[in-house]
């Protein structure tokens, strides 16, 4: 199967060397073939004058690497190599929540956009950052995975999206939600306050409201999925994928899995063994989750995702004298 993947390989070659550390970030490192290594491996000569090795995982086949006049070299094995794909047009628009590749220190990293600046300048969240980083036009590209000798998604192919917010310069936004996306809905009942229920829009209704259909409440007599009405103000496109964190801090705002929602609250203790307590402003409770139900808080504010720390990192600079 090596070989079948490596027939595209050939000396003098620019490619992208994968470059993975456990329970950290993954990076594409730019490199060019040198020559034919061992059997299921090519010898490689990194652009960066010094490309940081792996914690506990050798890139390579086990060669080690080699320095030489401030170039590295080292044998990588062809499962860890993949061509340089090609750069998007120039009239692609990269949009909010669209997944990137942005070029960080000696790679590329992979990230989310979350904020699309009007200077052509993008914030990006990327994999294990705590907070959204800068990068110009220039420094991202559209994110593809090399899967069975071909890109996914395939160049130069535009990702549709669920929501669109309007282009009017306005002072806010409107939310516009098509048949079919999936969004999230929250209930104002007792006992259900901050927390958000996985539903697909049916249909619209009129200017404010829409049909929508629960992913997972059944109505009352258990025989299909539950659908109602709710406003807008009771509606929201589902948050962009934030990029995994290694860890959450104290008093930091987190949304927690539970009961087949999740629940809006606030780190009150960082326990032992990936473990939080977490409070719950809206009903006052407090309960114990595993690092894996939670996910970072954002918040849907003039029809853009926000994340939580952001908005009060932003909210101190401007109170800042």
């Amino acid at each position: 199967m090596a070989d079948e993947i490596g027939n595209y390989l050939e000396a003098g070659q620019e490619v992208e060397v994968i470059n993975k550390v456990p329970n950290k970030h993954t990076m594409m490192l730019p490199a060019i073939i040198i020559q034919k290594g061992s059997d299921t491996a090519f010898l490689v000569e990194y652009k960066a004058a010094s490309v940081a090795k792996p914690e506990s995982s050798k890139i390579g086949s086990g060669s080690k690497r080699k320095s030489t006049g401030g170039v590295s070299r080292e044998e990588v094995d062809v499962e860890l190599l993949r061509p340089v794909p090609a750069r998007e047009s120039d009239d692609y628009e990269f949009r909010f929540a669209e997944k990137v590749d942005a070029l960080f220190g000696e790679g590329w990293r992979y990230g989310v956009v979350v904020d699309v600046k009007k200077n052509l300048t993008f914030d990006i969240f990327l994999e294990f950052e705590k907070k959204p980083l800068k990068f110009a036009l220039s420094e991202i590209r559209v994110h593809r995975d090399w899967v069975n000798g071909a890109w996914d998604p395939p160049l130069q192919e535009k990702q549709e999206m669920d929501v669109s917010v309007a282009a009017e310069e306005t002072p806010k936004k409107k939310m516009k939600l098509s048949k079919g996306a999936d969004v999230e809905v929250r209930s104002d009942e007792d006992g259900l306050q901050g927390a958000w229920f996985a539903a697909t829009v049916v249909k619209t209704l009129g200017k404010d409201k829409f049909l929508i259909e629960h992913k997972n409440i059944m109505s009352n007599d258990k025989k299909e999925l539950l659908t109602e009405e709710v406003d807008s103000q009771h509606v929201r496109p589902n948050p962009p994928e934030c990029v995994a964190v290694d860890a959450f801090s104290l008093n930091e705002k987190v949304d927690a899995m539970y009961r087949d929602a999740w629940w809006e609250g606030e780190i009150i203790k960082v326990l032992r063994g990936g473990k939080y307590r977490v409070h719950f402003e809206g009903t006052g409770d407090r309960m114990t989750f595993e690092h894996s139900l939670l996910r970072q808080h954002q918040d849907w504010t003039d029809g853009k995702w926000v994340l939580a720390s952001q908005a009060t990192e932003d909210k101190s600079h401007k109170t800042d004298p």
